[in-house]
């Protein structure tokens, strides 16, 4: 079990429409959402990194990726 680029592609099909959802009723903050969207990624991306790289049982490993 682990992290997938598919499951990464998934989440930024949602992202999309969850973004044009907001750009219905808010245009003019679309580029607002999308750099915290990235910057939420970025985060989530290293804090991973860091529990993946651990030195934990694989089951906490799992569990890491699954609270994200």
């Amino acid at each position: 079990m682990g992290l997938r680029s598919d499951d990464l592609e998934a989440v930024a099909v949602l992202y999309d429409c969850i973004r044009e959802l907001f750009k219905e009723q808010n245009p003019d903050k679309d580029n607002l959402l999308a750099d915290q969207f990235d910057e939420h990624v970025q985060h989530v991306m290293r804090d991973l990194t860091v529990k993946l790289n651990s030195k934990d049982s694989k089951a906490v490993m799992h569990t890491n990726v699954l609270k994200v």
